[in-house]
């Protein structure tokens, strides 16, 4: 978890650098007709939060592919760095703790073969993003 904290950090300092690099474009371009397509974009590929369930491995889950759906529908730095302050995120993090708690062993063990996948790891994710997004 502290790898993908870390990656985080390095994304925000990523979004700083790009939001100087957006300043500077978008005084030569229409800043009008860009802000009409983002916003249909956003409104077209929004998730939705999944409904609890009250098992701590089955809501783990869902969350964490709701946190990776998130991950890879960023299209750009901001986006991406946004995720770290995200409820989402924060979701993810409380039932990562409470789970840890609370789980029982054949919870645990699904939540363990879940994260095994290497579909469903964070790191992974995240490299693969933030190389598609630089």
């Amino acid at each position: 978890m502290k790898k993908v904290l870390f990656m985080f950090v390095a994304v925000l300092a990523l979004v700083s650098c790009q939001k100087g690099a957006e300043k500077s474009s978008e005084a030569t371009a229409d800043s009008t007709k860009t802000e009409a397509v983002e916003e249909k974009t956003a409104d077209a590929t929004e998730l939705v939060a999944p409904e609890k369930t009250g098992d701590i491995a089955e809501d783990l889950i869902a969350q964490a592919k709701f946190v990776l759906a998130k991950i890879k529908a960023c299209k750009t730095a901001e986006e991406f760095g946004a995720i770290e302050e995200d409820q989402c995120m924060k979701d993810f993090e409380a039932l990562m703790s409470k789970a840890e708690q609370e789980a029982t062993p054949e919870q645990k063990e699904k939540i363990a073969e879940f994260f095994k996948d290497p579909a469903n790891n964070f790191e992974e994710a995240m490299s693969a993003k933030l190389k598609e997004i630089m």
